[in-house]
């Protein structure tokens, strides 16, 4: 079984039992993705799937704790399971899933978090989009938070031509993990530069204004 297999087998497992999956989910624009992201009834369960149960995954799996009422890792089926993971596992309240092309074993049962602090920042993180990617390959591009704000910046652009950009910036209701300062700096460079398609910036006095560029 590879990862993409693994991957798969759970998405199935969890959309058998009504959770919307969405794949590969970065909060922050300088962090680690969620493997998969499920929601139902406005519970969210973070799950990890990896080929090895060994103490990286644990590491992965325990930073998303502050962000989900439930997290889990998700492994092949295990001929044995060792004590002291499980014991790991137990304490920190993280799941475990074990995967097979047919059957998904709950070995552990995951503890739910009453109030996760980041929670309302992952779930503004999520996009319909993150739902048609593939979770478990590795140097394919993903939807990262900087892409997800320029598309929410194109969005505003071509309902609100003119716009100020530091207006533009906050009408979006971002999750980037940087100050407006830093941010609007960033939107200047990659504009001017040529790096993002389909607006243009213009200055005027000091400010920057920012249109839909259709060419």
């Amino acid at each position: 079984m590879s990862e993409q297999k693994l991957a798969k087998y759970t998405t199935r497992f969890l959309n058998d039992e009504g959770w919307d999956v969405y794949k590969e989910v970065q909060v922050q624009t300088v962090g680690p993705r969620a493997d998969l992201v499920a929601v139902r009834r406005r519970r969210v369960w973070v799950v990890e799937t990896k080929m090895n149960l060994n103490l990286k995954l644990l590491s992965q799996a325990w930073r998303w704790l502050s962000y989900a009422h439930f997290v889990s890792v998700a492994v092949p089926k295990r001929i044995r399971a060792e004590p002291f993971t499980n014991l790991i596992l137990k304490d920190y309240g993280i799941g475990c899933l074990e995967i097979t092309k047919n059957y998904v074993w709950e070995e552990i049962p995951a503890r739910r978090n009453r109030k996760p602090m980041g929670l309302d920042r992952l779930v503004a993180t999520l996009r319909e989009e993150h739902k048609h990617q593939v979770s478990g390959r590795t140097h394919v591009p993903f939807l990262t938070p900087w892409k997800l704000f320029f598309t929410d910046l194109k969005a505003i652009v071509h309902r609100h031509p003119g716009l100020t950009l530091q207006r533009a910036i906050r009408s979006i209701g971002h999750t980037l993990d940087k100050s407006d300062d830093v941010i609007k700096n960033h939107v200047i460079q990659e504009i001017l530069q040529g790096r993002v398609q389909g607006v243009k910036l213009e200055r005027r006095g000091n400010w920057w204004r920012i249109w839909p560029d259709e060419h």
